[in-house]
């Protein structure tokens, strides 16, 4: 939620006001600021806040605040705008106080309420939380606001982790007027497996089936639900009765048949027959052309056949579509680098940089692929920065550096051992001599080899076989480095 807030106007605004020219504002704004800004509506004052928080441009947004308490001392927009700063700032207890500060001194609004639920889970205000949506209620009761004030209370008690809670509002949001909506069944079927109660999910599903048995969105609910209790008969079962009722209805419904197939095809998928679950993901395809998860099972059915070229018109469909997951960014980075397009690649790697789940692997890519591709301008960058980072996190460092001996890249090797002991020479655990070893022989480079061996077998003799797992046979082994071993360990080379 955070850093993606819409910024509505709090206030009514007259048609003929006209639209505000942002730009002329702005230059106006920063050209007066060190004169003393002059004077600016209402309108424009938030018309520039808007702007400036959705660059990124917190103190400029300060600035005119500040400015918009002096023009309007008692306006009831400056705890608005006081909440969206801190919001943006990522200060959510303090954007949570000036926003129920609004809340008391505004005309209330569906957009208000919104962006107050937002809020709340940021802030984990549950009690709060319950009292917009009760004021929602009561303020707007056409079913459609309704609706909408339930789902975002389940949403914040889902995001708080209080899932039995929120299944409640699932269902009452589900219960109002017209059911024509997948969002509610999904989201049920999600907050009973969250809540470890699968099983009662299945219950209450089959409970309002038995009073409505055409609601072909609830089958498809218990569907989802047997897949997690990974009871696949049942979840084909619910599917075909889904897919009858939707053969009856009038409205195409694309979107249902597209949940459907993706239903489906996930089951398939988990009893191996991979045949039909690729199928059932082109059906799904079909339905919705744009949904990322399709794109992603499709994508992935390409790479596992090494069919690179046949991928890749779902893969620029996820470039254009599903950049902002990190998952989604990550399957993209590893289709183009084992298709060979590195350079292509390693943009996506680097934006993973910051994702504690991908740093390890990514980081072996990215000194791999700057390498390989001689840009060293690059590869001197990336060594100080996991310098930086990971300094003490041996275990990565081990990692990297095994993974790059395993594809006999000894030179990119050497290269890392030595920034690192050339770095951290004090704080190397003992065994890096031993891989700062393996990674001069495969470099051809013999005397530095000796060195770093010698170095290991003084402090951690009894690692040698870290050193030993790279060389099945004594005769891969140089005779001076035959000879240091024997010096040092004695006795069998090679022991079990």
């Amino acid at each position: 939620m955070g850093g993606n807030i819409l910024y509505f106007s709090p206030m009514f605004w007259l048609e003929e006001e006209g639209e505000p020219d942002v730009e002329e504002l702005r230059r106006q704004f920063e050209q007066q600021s060190e004169e003393g800004p002059g004077y600016y509506t209402l309108r424009e004052l938030e018309r520039l806040i808007q702007w400036y928080l959705r660059h990124g441009e917190t103190q400029k947004a300060r600035q005119v605040i500040k400015h918009g308490s002096h023009l309007y001392p008692d306006s009831a927009h400056l705890n608005m705008w006081w909440s969206w700063l801190a919001y943006e700032e990522r200060r959510y207890v303090e954007a949570y106080v000036h926003g129920m500060n609004a809340l008391e001194e505004m005309p209330p609004s569906p957009e208000l309420y919104a962006y107050l639920m937002q809020v709340c889970a940021l802030a984990r205000r549950p009690i709060a939380a319950k009292q917009v949506w009760e004021r929602w209620w009561e303020d707007f009761p056409a079913w459609e606001e309704r609706r909408r004030a339930s789902a975002f209370l389940a949403e914040t008690l889902i995001r708080l982790r209080m899932y039995k809670e929120a299944i409640s509002y699932l269902w009452s949001g589900w219960l109002i007027e017209e059911k024509n909506s997948l969002y509610f069944p999904r989201r049920l079927a999600f907050a009973y497996r969250a809540a470890g109660e699968v099983e009662m999910g299945i219950w209450d599903f089959y409970n309002y089936l038995w009073h409505s048995p055409k609601e072909v969105e609830l089958w498809l609910g218990l569907a989802q639900l047997y897949i997690y209790k990974l009871a696949y008969r049942q979840a084909l079962q619910a599917l075909e009765e889904a897919e009858e009722l939707l053969v009856e209805r009038v409205e195409s419904l694309p979107s249902y048949w597209a949940f459907l197939y993706r239903l489906r095809a996930q089951v398939y998928e988990a009893q191996g027959c991979s045949d039909e679950a690729y199928r059932c993901w082109l059906h799904a395809r079909h339905y919705h052309p744009t949904h990322l998860l399709t794109l992603c099972r499709l994508l992935d059915y390409y790479y596992q056949a090494k069919d690179y070229e046949g991928g890749m018109p779902y893969l620029r469909r996820l470039v254009k579509r599903g950049t902002h997951s990190p998952r989604v960014r990550r399957q993209i980075a590893d289709f183009l680098w084992e298709a060979g397009r590195l350079e292509e690649a390693l943009p996506y790697y680097k934006s993973l940089m910051s994702k504690k789940a991908h740093q390890r692997e990514v980081v072996e890519r990215l000194l791999l692929g700057y390498y390989g591709l001689q840009q060293y301008k690059s590869l001197k960058h990336l060594l100080e920065q996991i310098a930086r980072e990971f300094q003490g996190d041996w275990a990565k460092w081990t990692y990297w550096v095994q993974k790059i001996l395993g594809k006999s890249q000894g030179s990119l090797a050497l290269l890392l051992t030595s920034y690192t002991l050339r770095i951290h020479q004090r704080q190397v655990p003992p065994s890096f001599y031993y891989w700062h070893a393996v990674a001069a022989l495969q470099a051809n480079e013999l005397r530095l080899a000796l060195w770093a061996l010698e170095q290991g077998l003084l402090k951690a003799p009894n690692e040698i076989n870290l050193f030993l797992s790279f060389f099945p046979a004594s005769d891969d082994l140089p005779l001076p480095v035959r000879l240091l071993i024997k010096r040092y360990v004695g006795g069998q080379l090679f022991s079990a």
